[in-house]
């Protein structure tokens, strides 16, 4: 079974045994450490990956993919700033890291408060590969909080059929904006992931103009 497999069905002690035996069975190769490093901070063992990772690019300074690790890790300490100072350097390469370190910018960015910066990376990913839904919907949000309803309609549209909760949500937004119905999107995304929805929807609860299709008494 491929380390992968091993953490997307929820067995992730399987899943750091198969990638620790990957880094013994080639220690001279850069790519299992940043797998480990990876599936490290994924489980939030931020301690270990920032050893792991230490290490490695004191063996390996110039890999693309241990730096990236190091970015993506730094991100999710909430060092957002470190984040952006580590991906950089790997955005403008013509590759999946490349595509992968300006999703990353963008949402470093937003992190910062910085959205047309952000917006800026999160469609550059969006070009790069139009068919992934995470960097359409960072894309639709930042153009959200910018107030660019109908971009964000149009970005999100090709995805509706997927039935995603974050999609149908910001995709309802986006009408009930432009004074458009979307309360059946809205209802698609609460019956799909109630617990997502309700925590949306008490960040927008103060937006007067996204609860137009609520009444006065619903979520209190």
């Amino acid at each position: 079974m491929a380390i992968s497999d091993s953490f997307n069905q929820g067995d992730h002690d399987a899943a750091v045994h198969e990638a620790i035996a990957a880094v013994d069975a080639n220690p001279d190769e850069p790519a299992p450490y940043a797998t480990l490093a990876t599936l490290l901070t994924s489980l939030g063992d931020y301690d270990q990956a920032t050893e792991l990772l230490v290490k490695s690019l004191g063996r390996f300074p110039d890999d693309e993919e241990l730096q990236y690790s190091f970015g993506v890790l730094a991100f999710a300490q909430g060092d957002a700033q470190t984040a952006i100072a580590r991906l950089t350097p790997l955005a403008n390469a013509i590759s999946q890291l490349g595509t992968d370190a300006q999703y990353m910018l963008g949402l470093s960015y937003q992190a910062l408060g910085q959205a047309p910066k952000a917006l800026a990376f999160a469609l550059t990913a969006h070009d790069r590969q139009p068919d992934k839904v995470d960097a359409a919907l960072l894309s639709a949000n930042l153009l959200l909080s910018l107030g660019a309803f109908a971009e964000a309609e149009a970005m999100l549209a090709p995805f509706v059929a997927q039935k995603n909760a974050q999609v149908l949500f910001n995709y309802g937004l986006a009408l009930n904006a432009q004074d458009k119905d979307g309360a059946a999107y809205l209802d698609q995304a609460e019956a799909i992931d109630p617990h997502t929805y309700n925590q949306q929807f008490d960040q927008l609860k103060d937006i007067s103009r996204f609860l137009n299709w609520r009444g006065e008494n619903d979520h209190g």
